[in-house]
């Protein structure tokens, strides 16, 4: 009996150290002040986009999964952001999936957005090592002036910071 128990106490240690992970990091590479870093990525409309591409006009690159709950949730409220700010640049960059889900996905819940496939996180992985949804918002000059990951605050709140000068940025708070 005690050899049996001296077993399970041993196979229960095995599987308990399989259940560690590594602590993961969400935060961004990329902090607000930041220019964007370099960047090129091809939409689903054969549009390239760069972070040069995206200046001149208020930006938004959004990084999901269409699997991704948190993703469900936030590109609607995306794509309110692009309708209320007609101006705005978006561009939603994948993380690690392919062209056919993400169409597939956009159809279903008929998003107009802008959309890049990629089937690796080489993209990403310039702007953060974990956590999506992720959305950097950018000013004309390609500074970034806000950055959220996993919940992003109200369209109308985003588009009010992006229409906000810079000065009074630093004031805003959710």
């Amino acid at each position: 009996m005690e050899k049996i128990l001296g077993i399970l106490v041993v196979l229960l240690a095995v599987v308990m150290a399989g259940c560690v992970k590594d602590e993961v990091s969400y935060d961004s590479k990329v902090k607000v002040g930041d220019r964007l870093p370099v960047f090129s990525v091809v939409t689903d409309g054969g549009e390239l986009v760069s972070n040069e591409s995206l200046k001149g006009a208020p930006a938004a690159v959004m990084f999901f999964h269409t699997g991704c709950p948190d993703c469900q949730r936030e590109l609607p409220v995306v794509q309110e952001l692009s309708g209320i700010m007609p101006e705005l640049r978006v561009v939603c960059i994948a993380r690690s999936e392919g062209a056919a889900e993400i169409a597939s996905y956009w159809h279903t819940n008929s998003l107009t957005l802008p959309y890049s496939a990629q089937e690796g996180d080489g993209v990403y992985r310039l702007f953060a090592d974990a956590g999506i949804p992720r959305l950097y918002l950018t000013d004309a000059a390609g500074t970034v002036v806000a950055e959220f990951c996993e919940e992003f605050p109200p369209a109308a709140r985003m588009a009010a910071l992006l229409r906000t000068d810079a000065d009074a940025r630093c004031h805003f708070r959710d």
